[in-house]
């Protein structure tokens, strides 16, 4: 671990310098603030059709390769890599993956911590993000936690009008940052009520599922004395 630690520092000075002068996401690459309008939003354009759209804490992309694995059988599959917004927070990265956050997006400070802003709105808690996508789509959206959607007969109680579905899930991040020996074993679970939130969604006429995320996570399970990571200035 301390070569590998050794190594990925050597590595993170050379980005680091490379990503003051290029700046961030890397040109001609998907940004986490374009998913919506690129692959959710087309499908919403005409009337009648059903999209689900997934958001799912710090599901990293290795964990997304697993899940495309799992989804086989369930249809047409496509990954997409993506670059989250930095600094890469769930606040600030759920944010970005609202509708028109390439063009809204943008991030002040307040109170000596940073906000999250779509146009001139703090768009920092799951409520306000809700009434974000609400403030866009109306009576054809509709939001539902992933433990939720796989009751059985949760799709018998969406309104007829719900066009876009958005379902939410935490679970991973939240093992993840308090016991990384519990949080691993468990994300096998998660990507199994993916699959199964995706198949019943199917059976319920929604014709595309999108599945993004915030941010991922770095697994560091040995802590030694005086490892620390200073919060940065500004």
């Amino acid at each position: 671990r301390k070569t590998y630690s050794s190594s990925a520092a050597q590595v993170q000075r050379i980005f680091i310098k490379h990503l003051e002068t290029s700046g961030w996401p890397p040109t001609n690459m998907l940004s986490s603030t374009e998913i919506f309008d690129k692959l959710v939003a087309p499908t919403l354009a005409e009337s009648g059709r059903k999209v689900a759209y997934f958001l799912i804490d710090a599901l990293r992309y290795e964990l997304g390769t697993e899940l495309e694995r799992e989804l086989a059988d369930e249809g047409d599959i496509s990954l997409v890599a993506s670059f989250s917004v930095v600094p890469t927070v769930t606040p600030i990265g759920m944010a970005s993956l609202m509708p028109l956050a390439h063009k809204s997006l943008n991030i002040r400070k307040k109170d000596d911590t940073i906000v999250p802003m779509l146009d001139d709105k703090e768009i920092k808690t799951v409520a306000q993000r809700m009434d974000w996508i609400k403030s866009k789509y109306g009576q054809r959206f509709q939001e539902a936690k992933l433990t939720e959607v796989i009751k059985p007969g949760f799709t018998k109680k969406l309104n007829g009008s719900v066009e876009l579905l958005v379902i939410r899930s935490s679970t991973a991040d939240g093992r993840m940052e308090t016991d990384y020996e519990f949080g691993l074993p468990s994300i096998t679970r998660d990507l199994q009520l993916i699959r199964v939130a995706v198949r019943r969604l199917r059976e319920a006429d929604f014709e595309l599922a999108v599945i993004a995320t915030d941010h991922g996570f770095c697994i560091n399970p040995d802590t030694d004395a005086g490892d620390t990571c200073p919060k940065p200035s500004g």
